[in-house]
């Protein structure tokens, strides 16, 4: 079946908001899923070393390329990326004075 003139455009306007046409209520997961197997082709994910750090690369159909760092929880802080730097700084802080609260807060405001 052809769409009619009038479905195109209907499916012309929800392509340029594809967006408004992923949050909407109406829109269901299998839609969802389905949207997102039109669109990407395949979707590579590498976990740097064993830390919380993971690179995620899309490549969508056309043949666009994307990258991104996603953050994953690890179960320790040991296995962050920023161990090193966190020990050295909470160090820092408690030769300078500050007690475990303290620390936790500057730590937590510095990111």
């Amino acid at each position: 079946m052809v769409p009619s003139a009038e479905e195109l455009a209907a499916i012309r306007t929800l392509a340029h908001d594809l967006p408004a046409v992923w949050r909407a209520e109406t829109t269901t997961q299998e839609e969802r899923q389905t949207i997102i197997r039109l669109l990407v082709e395949r979707i590579l994910v590498e976990v740097v070393g064993d830390t919380e750090q993971v690179r995620v690369e899309c490549h969508w159909h056309g043949g666009s390329r994307t990258q991104h760092r996603i953050v994953r929880p690890v179960s320790s802080a040991k296995r962050l990326s920023t161990y090193a730097a966190l020990v050295g700084r909470a160090s820092e802080l408690q030769r300078a004075g500050h007690g475990g609260g303290e620390i936790a807060a500057i730590l937590n405001r510095e990111g």
